[in-house]
């Protein structure tokens, strides 16, 4: 079984990702998806 080392480069393509390598900075904030900024339009007569 191999084990999980997040810097090792599975690909050989020298690409690694920060959002694997680097956790959140503050667990408290996450920007919020552009979806919830717009109003639900799934209602009657909605689109």
């Amino acid at each position: 079984m191999k084990v999980f080392v997040p810097e090792e480069d599975d690909y050989n393509d020298g690409d690694i990702p920060e959002i694997d390598t680097e956790p959140y900075k503050d667990g408290s904030y996450v920007e919020p998806l552009p979806e919830s900024e717009r109003p639900r339009r799934d209602g009657p007569g909605g689109n």
